[in-house]
């Protein structure tokens, strides 16, 4: 509420402060088109709903007021190899069949990894250019940090054949 009131009182300044007098000096408040307009902008926005004003980029993103970036989305992509891995993202419902999901930029994701059927194949890795190790990671949970479209590959290999997917 208070930076409601803040931009309303900015608002307020905006009008008060216009100086669009005839060049004459006589004072010509009816053709006066940015006190009108402002007024009325005033008149509308001073209704509270109660509603909350943030906005938010994710679930996991904190609110934002960069304008630079309003609507630019990226993409993260996970490929599992073969659907041998169970995949989350962000705590979500696992699945062996990701699809594509939009964030917004510098967005921080949690991938969790296991392997869909414990009997059949073991966990391997992520792989993506931006992780550590080379562009691997053993770990079966990792975060990356949205600054562009991102493809990962989620790897769990057939049991008891050496740590590789293609």
């Amino acid at each position: 509420m208070r930076a409601f009131r803040v931009w309303l009182f900015l608002g307020l300044i905006s009008a008060c402060s216009s100086d669009n007098s005839p060049a004459d000096g006589g004072a010509d408040a009816g053709n006066d088109v940015t006190t009108q307009k402002d007024a009325a902008n005033d008149a509308t926005q001073g209704t509270d709903t109660g509603t909350d004003a943030t906005v938010k980029d994710s679930a996991t993103d904190s609110p934002t007021s960069d304008a630079s970036d309003a609507g630019l989305m990226y993409t993260l992509t996970i490929n599992d190899y073969l659907s041998w891995c169970n995949v989350s993202v962000n705590g979500g419902q696992t699945t062996s069949n990701p699809q594509p999901m939009q964030f917004a930029p510098d967005a921080s994701v949690a991938l969790h990894g296991d392997t869909a059927n414990s009997n059949a194949f073991y966990w391997g890795y992520w792989q993506a250019p931006s992780l550590a190790d080379g562009g691997k990671d053993t770990n079966m949970n990792v975060n990356i940090t949205m600054n562009g479209d991102v493809t990962i590959l989620a790897c769990c290999p057939d049991l008891n054949t050496p740590l590789s997917c293609p």
